[in-house]
């Protein structure tokens, strides 16, 4: 199967029911995930791990732009400021942290649509240049982790999250 938007996001509901229609919800898991790739950027140098770890933050922020009615394939200018801003994993890790708890501020504090787009383009544009940096491509690193995360059992947590086994 090719992995899209759309596809990425009916396998979310597919498996965890409305837990993937819950916006806030899913960029708190989008926000786990960011911590994640961050850590990694801090700690190692293993361009296969850090493709990966960028790839389940892909698939997350999809599910969340498909939760607010964004369309994360539609042609926009990037986010210039953030992209300039990007020339190590240090930067990356920092400008990614900060967009993620953005989003979820402006989620949580019921922000309008475009403050919410602008984050996860900021997010987007932190995934294109770790993508530039490692030299990896993220659609195929997202096709490869979408594979896994359709094999896998998943069961949900006492906190209303979901964790595979």
């Amino acid at each position: 199967m090719k992995w899209n938007q759309k596809t990425i996001h009916q396998w979310g509901i597919d498996t965890f029911g409305n837990a993937a229609l819950n916006t806030l919800g899913v960029a708190i898991r989008m926000s786990k995930e960011a911590i994640e790739l961050s850590n990694v950027l801090m700690t190692m140098d293993d361009v296969d791990k850090i493709s990966m770890e960028s790839a389940d933050v892909a698939i997350v922020l999809v599910q969340v732009a498909n939760c607010v009615g964004f369309d994360v394939h539609v042609e926009d200018q990037a986010v210039e400021e953030v992209d300039n801003a990007i020339d190590t994993e240090i930067d990356a890790a920092m400008i990614l942290n900060a967009a993620a708890v953005d989003l979820l501020s402006a989620l949580f504090h019921g922000a309008e649509k475009d403050q919410v787009v602008l984050q996860i383009k900021k997010i987007m544009t932190c995934l294109g240049a770790l993508e530039e940096l490692y030299q990896f491509d993220l659609v195929e690193k997202i096709q490869e982790k979408m594979e896994i995360n359709v094999a896998r059992q998943w069961a949900k947590k006492e906190d209303g999250s979901f964790q595979h086994v």
